[in-house]
C-alpha cells in the first residue's frame, strides 16, 4: 500500500463499535485542536493552494508538497509513513530529529505537522525550502555564508541529503585548511564557522577558522569599521559565544602565531654578503632584514604578530632591493 493510499484510508475509516481500537494520540490530537492549530500566520512565499501538506514552526505555517518533501528527505519520509501507518525502510541515523516527538493535527482536511520540536528554526527551515526551489539560482549567484550555515543545520536535523553535501561543500571551500588559500583578506563569520565545525559534524574547517578568528582580532582600524547596518556581519556570532574550551585554544593559538612571526623576524646577525656590502642597509648590526622605512621592527612585529603566514608570504616576495639591500643580499 503507498503512502497516499494509506492516508486517504486512515482519514476515511470510523470506529463504528465498542470493541474497535481507540484512537491514536495523533488521531485524538486532530479531534481535540490545540491552541497552536489556530495561532498561525501564513508564510509569505511557501503557502500554495494546491499543495497537500502543512508543516507549521512556533506561529508559521508552510502549505507544501508532501511527495517532494518526502523524495528529498529520509526523515520526512519515515515521519509521514509513520503517521500512516505504513512501515518505511529507512536508514537507522535518520532521527536525529526526533519523529516521535512532532505533533500531528488536522487542518483543512489535510495534516499539520507540528515541527518544534525538530530543532529547527524558522530562519534556517525557510533558507532550506527557498534552496529547493530557487538552487539553480547559486550557479550565477553564490549565497551568503549565512544562509548556507542556515541551509547546512536544517539539512542536518532534517535528513536533506543533497542539500546538506551541498552546504558541506560549499562551507569547506570557504574555510579550506590548504595554506595556498590563505590571502591578505581575512574571512569573515569566523565565529560561526567554529560552532559550525564542533556542533554539525564538519571538523575540517576548524583550522582555518580559529586562524581567521585569530587574526581577525588585529586587523587595522578600517577592517574593524563593518557596516552596522548589514544583516550579515558577524555581530550574531561574537567570541564570547564560543565555549570555554574554544576561547582557551584561541589564546594559545595565538601566542604560536605570535612566536611564528617573532622567530620569523629574529633572524641571527650574519654577514650582509661576501664582499663588502654596498647596499644602503648594510653594517646595521649585519642582520640581513632590516624593515622598509619608515616602518619599524617593533611595529611590524606588532602589527601582523597574529597573521604570519601572509606576513612570512610578504618577506619571501619582498622589493629587497626596492628598500636598500644589494643584490646579492636581496637573493639569500
Amino acid at each position: 500500500m503507498d503512502t497516499d493510499t494509506a492516508l486517504k484510508r486512515q482519514k476515511s475509516t470510523t470506529p463504528t463499535s465498542a470493541s474497535s481500537p481507540q484512537p491514536s494520540s495523533n488521531t485524538l490530537q486532530g479531534i481535540i485542536p490545540s491552541a497552536s492549530l489556530w495561532a498561525y500566520m501564513e508564510h509569505s512565499r511557501f503557502w500554495v493552494q494546491d499543495k497537500n501538506v502543512l508543516l507549521q514552526l512556533g506561529i508559521v505555517r508552510f502549505k507544501l508538497h508532501r511527495s517532494r518533501l518526502m523524495s528529498q528527505s529520509h526523515w520526512f519520509a519515515k515521519l509521514v509513513t509513520k503517521h500512516a501507518g505504513v512501515t518505511c525502510n529507512v536508514d537507522k541515523d535518520d532521527d536525529s530529529a526526533s519523529i516521535d516527538g512532532v505533533l500531528v493535527e488536522t487542518a483543512e482536511g489535510l495534516d499539520v505537522f507540528i515541527l518544534d520540536s525538530a530543532g529547527v528554526s524558522v530562519e534556517d527551515f525557510e533558507a532550506l525550502l527557498v534552496a529547493m526551489d530557487d538552487g539553480i539560482d547559486f550557479y550565477f549567484a553564490a549565497p551568503s555564508f549565512r544562509t548556507v550555515a542556515r541551509i547546512l543545520r536544517a539539512a542536518t536535523t532534517l535528513h536533506f541529503h543533497k542539500l546538506l553535501k551541498f552546504a558541506k561543500t560549499y562551507v569547506e571551500g570557504e574555510f579550506s585548511d590548504d595554506i595556498e588559500e590563505v590571502t591578505e583578506e581575512s574571512l569573515e563569520h569566523a565565529v560561526e564557522a567554529v560552532v559550525l565545525g564542533r556542533d554539525w559534524g564538519i571538523p575540517l574547517i576548524l583550522k582555518r577558522a580559529f586562524y581567521e578568528l585569530a587574526r581577525h582580532d588585529n586587523r587595522e582600524d578600517e577592517d574593524e569599521e563593518e557596516e552596522e547596518g548589514s544583516q550579515d556581519n558577524e555581530d550574531e556570532y561574537l567570541v564570547s559565544q564560543l565555549n570555554p574550551h574554544d576561547l582557551l585554544l584561541l589564546m594559545h593559538g595565538q601566542k604560536h602565531l605570535t612566536a611564528a612571526w617573532t622567530v620569523a623576524l629574529a633572524m641571527k646577525s650574519i654577514k650582509s654578503c661576501k664582499s663588502k656590502c654596498k647596499g644602503s642597509r648594510a653594517g646595521a648590526g649585519n642582520q640581513l632584514f632590516q624593515p622598509p622605512t619608515p616602518m619599524s621592527k617593533k611595529s611590524i612585529i606588532q602589527k601582523y604578530q597574529f597573521d604570519p603566514i601572509c606576513r612570512i608570504n610578504w618577506l619571501i616576495n619582498g622589493d629587497w632591493k626596492g628598500w636598500g639591500y644589494c643584490t646579492e643580499c636581496a637573493q639569500l
